[in-house]
């Protein structure tokens, strides 16, 4: 979608939520042997796929990486420098009247994540950023960052921080969101909320996918966006509370709104 005439963001039909993409294309996949982002899938690959699909959410997306992407905006990273390096990358480059938006992150090895899962981030009602936790495992590579939020990674970075945990640490402005909560877990979902994280890390993890019927494509889930859901806030180092959790006693250091 095109910048308006005056240089503002453009209105994303029916929503009133301004959101860029950054595409990760970067990394050396040394455990999977070749590029994640031109595996096939389809008539395309995995960057394109993923690009295309924040295409459809984003009212712009940037890719930074490789450059493997159908993105109109792409940008290299740095080596070995890591996501968190990238993701403020392509934060810093975005035209000056972005910088207010909210940004969705998300790594080219995601293969399920789909409009869905994008716009229930997008539209989940909290002024935060929103994590999902799969498992209790934050999914820092497919999340939702406010404009403070990433002004804080990018102090961290500059200081040599690296590691989404450890610029975490401690943070409470970042609600981490169980992927059935965002995502819903009834109606005419046909796949696992968790599954849909599923990343491709190494080969065996893509033949996994194949045998559960789930690559290339797959049945969309159920559309949940602005769909109401508990929320976990301060997240640290892979502990949480779960959703609808009241007690700070078992939540040392830690704030839980229900």
């Amino acid at each position: 979608m095109p910048l308006c005439e005056d240089g503002g963001l453009p209105e994303p039909p029916g929503s009133g939520v301004h959101a860029a993409g950054i595409l990760l294309t970067g990394g050396q996949s040394r455990r999977f042997g070749s590029p994640k982002g031109l595996v096939s899938i389809g008539d395309s690959t995995l960057a394109q796929h993923t690009g295309t699909v924040m295409e459809h959410v984003c009212d712009m997306v940037i890719e930074v990486g490789a450059g493997i992407s159908d993105a109109a905006l792409k940008l290299s990273d740095e080596p070995r420098q890591g996501p968190l390096s990238a993701l403020i990358r392509g934060w810093a480059d975005l035209p000056a009247s972005w910088q207010d938006a909210w940004i969705l992150g998300l790594a080219c090895d995601l293969p399920l994540v789909d409009e869905v899962v994008l716009r229930s981030l997008l539209h989940y009602e909290s002024p935060l950023s929103v994590v999902p936790l799969v498992m209790g495992r934050p999914q820092y590579l497919c999340a939702r960052w406010t404009p403070e939020r990433l002004r804080k990674f990018e102090y961290a970075v500059l200081a040599g921080e690296r590691s989404f945990v450890r610029a975490l640490t401690g943070a409470e402005d970042v609600a981490y969101v169980p992927a059935p909560t965002l995502l819903g877990s009834g109606g005419t979902m046909t796949v696992s909320p968790d599954r849909l994280f599923s990343d491709i890390d190494m080969p065996g993890d893509l033949d996994r996918l194949q045998a559960l019927g789930l690559w290339p494509y797959r049945e969309s889930a159920r559309s949940t966006a602005g769909m109401p859901g508990k929320e976990v806030l301060g997240h640290k180092l892979g502990k949480f509370a779960p959703a609808g959790t009241r007690s700070m006693s078992c939540v040392p250091g830690r704030v839980v709104r229900s």
